[in-house]
């Protein structure tokens, strides 16, 4: 008898499907690629990336969690192909990735407050230093009589360049969290009895049941 496969559970396979894909393709592309995340003095701030990356260190933590942003995706999209063929192994990979990506993101939720103050030393420090090079060009190249006002669109822009980390850890934060709430949804989805039966494999009683009885041993 062929297995009928729930709405719930082709909704989450697909779901695991695309974001593997999408995974897979950020790895491809090199976006979390080490050369984006050069080592930082945090004495001097020297090797400060352009970008945001405020992972300023490569501790044991970096690294776990560097090359599991690689693996997770490949892992959900097996077992999102699988989810959908009902296969139990496929559950269960599910479940794994996704207690897993819990620790992971405890593990990483840490990491980032452990050097959030470092970070954020060292964009005080590098934004100072822009925000002097860029008044002393105001001062050489605009004229007596138009530099005060230039001066104060220089300032009102450095102001909101330096609200910018908090906002980025606000997002980070809600990310954080969303993916946490994920997770324990689908831990919550494929455990509970009525998904788990979609994925019951053909055991002996049912194999007897199609070929017939099998004969007993002596008494």
């Amino acid at each position: 008898m062929e297995k009928k496969r729930s709405l719930g559970v082709t909704i989450f396979a697909w779901l695991f499907i695309i974001g593997g894909i999408m995974g897979l393709l950020r790895f491809g592309s090199g976006l979390l690629g080490l050369g984006s995340c050069p080592k930082v003095s945090p004495e001097s701030g020297e090797g400060l990336p352009t970008g945001i990356c405020p992972l300023v260190s490569r501790d044991f933590n970096f690294y776990l969690n560097y090359y599991w942003s690689k693996f997770s995706p490949l892992i959900g999209l097996i077992g999102g192909i699988f989810l959908l063929k009902l296969k139990q192994w496929a559950r269960k990979l599910i479940l794994l990735l996704s207690c897993l990506s819990l620790v992971m993101a405890v593990v990483g939720f840490k990491t980032y407050n452990k050097q959030r103050d470092t970070f954020d030393d060292m964009m005080s420090k590098s934004m100072q230093t822009v925000y002097e090079q860029q008044r002393q060009e105001i001062i050489e190249k605009y004229k007596p009589e138009h530099q005060e006002e230039a001066l104060k669109q220089h300032s009102k822009t450095m102001e909101v360049m330096q609200r910018a980390p908090g906002v980025f850890y606000k997002i980070f934060y809600s990310m954080t969290i969303c993916f946490m709430l994920w997770n324990v949804c689908v831990i919550f989805f494929f455990t509970r009895p009525k998904v788990k039966e979609q994925f019951r494999e053909t055991g002996d009683g049912e194999l007897g049941t199609e070929l017939g009885t099998f004969p007993k041993g002596p008494p």
